[in-house]
């Protein structure tokens, strides 16, 4: 649920009905965004220059950021969604517009962020990422994933490795597995949590290997 309080002056403070299911959240000037975990948006307070009319369809968003009088929105797939005030062109989303992994709102611009700091650029399938020096991330499944991920992955004998789990913010959220290569394929499932044991909420996260010195991630996304 959201708890909202402050200038109430166009309704920014009032959370419509029913209050819950919430995973995120983000304040413009007088309106307010929550992102529910079915990845759909939910935005109220002033509405004069439709910062509050989220686009067709509402769905498979999975972060939210707000302007001074615009939206922005996620979505799973990568790409930016972004509406309301357009003064300055802060709704133009440049092409491509794809590959995204965070947004961010300013008064009169936005951000989006295509890269994770410390990794090679991210594959857009989640699936068959690279491979160097024998070193590889086989297969991640499913994906997107809603309890649970498995994670295939390949290391030649004797190069030291880690497999851990970051957010888009470069975060270390998870280490899931570390070694030494050996012979075949090596497996491990990721439960959707922390290393704390808390649960992810629905986004996008990386599978992130180090070996031999490189690094490779692969984009996994968790939903409802």
């Amino acid at each position: 649920t959201i708890v909202a309080w402050g200038d109430n002056g166009r309704g920014q403070c009032d959370v419509p009905e029913p209050n819950r299911g919430f995973v995120a959240i983000a304040a413009g000037r007088y309106h307010s965004l929550g992102l529910q975990a079915d990845g759909t948006i939910v935005a109220w307070g002033r509405n004069g220059h439709g910062q509050c009319n989220v686009p067709e369809p509402n769905s498979g968003f999975v972060a939210i950021a707000a302007g001074s009088y615009h939206s922005l929105g996620l979505r799973a797939d990568g790409t930016i969604v972004a509406w309301g005030y357009n003064s300055s062109g802060q709704c133009n989303v440049p092409e491509p517009n794809t590959g995204f992994v965070a947004i961010s709102g300013g008064e009169w611009h936005s951000l989006g962020l295509r890269r994770i700091i410390g990794v090679d650029p991210l594959s857009r399938s989640g699936i068959e990422a690279d491979t160097w020096g024998g070193v590889s991330i086989k297969a991640i499944r499913p994906n997107p994933f809603r309890s649970g991920v498995k994670i295939s992955y390949e290391v030649p004998m004797g190069v030291g490795y880690r497999v851990s789990v970051y957010d888009v913010r470069g975060r270390l959220l998870r280490e899931l597995a570390s070694g030494v290569g050996g012979r075949g394929v090596g497996r491990v499932v990721w439960d959707g949590k922390t290393g704390e044991g808390s649960r992810v909420v629905p986004g996008i996260y990386f599978v992130v290997i180090e070996a031999g010195g490189g690094s490779r991630a692969q984009k996994v996304i968790k939903v409802r």
